[in-house]
């Protein structure tokens, strides 16, 4: 404050008050900014640390798989083969051994039906190898409809940090739609494998 106030000297013309303000504000600004900064870089570590200690929340998987289905107009003691299809998963994390989303499936053969399923899943950990049951309720919408409940087995291969071969039998049975004959059920069986990713 002293060195912004010292009066000009007198064999001196006084200085315009521009010129006399702006070397204060300077001072002031580094008074000001010079801790901010210095805090901000012990910050920055710590902040890094944090972030590296998130865990990913979000799996993303795609599946392919085919299977067996009884059933439908042939009754339960007919069967057939279930058409090849492709299932892409969208899951994430509730509390630590949960997984919750759900599932588009495509089939890729016949009436190429397309389907989508609610999904929960309970984890449990065993070293590199996850095992997974769930339930879920699948649901045909087109060309037909079919919805029933479903139970699944998934069974996970860590290949890397965040990535892994999934494996999954499940078993559904339908007892809803323009696509079950009345007074019938279809049973169908699959078999999926495919990769997962944790983002």
């Amino acid at each position: 404050m002293g060195t912004c106030l010292a009066p000009t000297p007198p064999d001196m013309p006084p200085a315009a008050p521009t010129a006399r303000a702006l070397p204060c504000a300077l001072r002031a600004l580094r008074a000001v900014w010079a801790p901010a900064l210095l805090a901000i870089s012990c910050l920055l570590p710590l902040t890094a640390a944090q972030a590296e200690d998130v865990e990913p929340t979000l799996s993303l998987s795609a599946n392919a798989g085919a299977g067996f289905m009884r059933g439908g107009h042939g009754g339960l003691m007919s069967g057939q083969r279930a058409p090849l299809a492709l299932d892409i998963q969208v899951l994430t994390t509730k509390a630590p051994r949960f997984l919750i989303g759900g599932a588009l499936r495509i089939e890729l053969e016949d009436s190429k039906s397309v389907a989508g399923i609610p999904r929960l899943q309970l984890r449990h950990a065993l070293g590199p190898l996850e095992l997974r049951p769930g339930v879920g309720l699948p649901f045909y919408f087109a060309p037909k409809t079919m919805l029933g409940p479903e139970a699944s087995l998934w069974a996970k291969l860590k290949l890397g940090k965040d990535f892994g071969l999934l494996v999954s039998l499940s078993a559904a049975a339908f007892m809803v739609g323009n696509d079950v004959p009345h007074g019938s059920t279809v049973i169908m069986f699959h078999a999926f494998l495919g990769f997962e990713l944790f983002i």
